[in-house]
């Protein structure tokens, strides 16, 4: 924002959270991460100010927090346990393991170009850059997830089978109602390195436009 829209930004420690701080501000941006140092007391205050009509615009782990302290109602895909899990030497755990990680690689997403996060953008067909494996669920509302991840989205890049067919099909992104406020969750950071160029806009998107979403989009 700063660099290349000239956008100041503030940045505020956790501790720092409360009402009379937040009036201040109409967009928060939640980086992947833990906020558990965020108090209960904040939590509260933070979710009167969504209720107001603030935007929060969360990526990865942020927006797992959010779900999971009852901002938002989303669901992550989780491997199912089987009775009879197939067997493997021993030997080969720290290699299978080492497997399932997504240590990068680009994939396809398809977008709804006539949603306020898509503007700008002529094709549907949009890369997105991952690397974790945290998978959202698609919500229940047809309109919540303007960005989904193709059946086969791997492009470029590494990804075991397992997770690639976990992440077929998901959701990139869900938009979620509070009161009068949205919150935008990406299940990948857009901005990653400041070097993911094609998704640059979406995060603009996000910050301009994300308070004009219909709530009705959102149920």
């Amino acid at each position: 924002l700063d660099q290349r829209y000239k956008i100041p930004v503030s940045l505020v420690e956790l501790g720092n959270i409360r009402g009379s701080m937040l009036a201040n501000y109409n967009t928060i941006i939640m980086p992947s991460g833990s906020y558990g140092g965020l108090s209960k007391n904040a939590q509260e205050e933070l979710k009167r100010w969504v209720r107001g009509g603030g935007t929060i615009v969360a990526w990865k782990y942020a927006a797992r927090w959010l779900s999971t302290n009852g901002f938002t109602k989303l669901s992550f895909k989780s491997r199912n346990a089987t009775d009879n899990p197939e067997q493997r030497p021993y030997n080969l755990l720290s290699r299978y393991n080492g497997a399932q990680y997504v240590g990068g690689a680009i994939f396809q997403a398809r977008a709804d170009l006539s949603h306020p996060l898509a503007y700008g953008l002529e094709n549907a067909q949009i890369s997105l850059f991952r690397n974790h494996t945290l998978f959202m669920e698609v919500a229940q509302s047809a309109y919540a997830n303007p960005f989904r991840y193709t059946a086969n989205p791997l492009q470029a890049g590494y990804i075991s089978k397992e997770n690639l067919e976990m992440l077929g099909g998901t959701a990139a992104v869900q938009v979620s109602a509070l009161g009068r406020g949205r919150i935008i969750s990406w299940a990948d950071n857009p901005n990653f390195r400041a070097f993911w160029y094609g998704t640059n806009r979406l995060t603009a998107n996000s910050l301009f436009f994300g308070n004009i979403i219909s709530g009705g989009a959102t149920r």
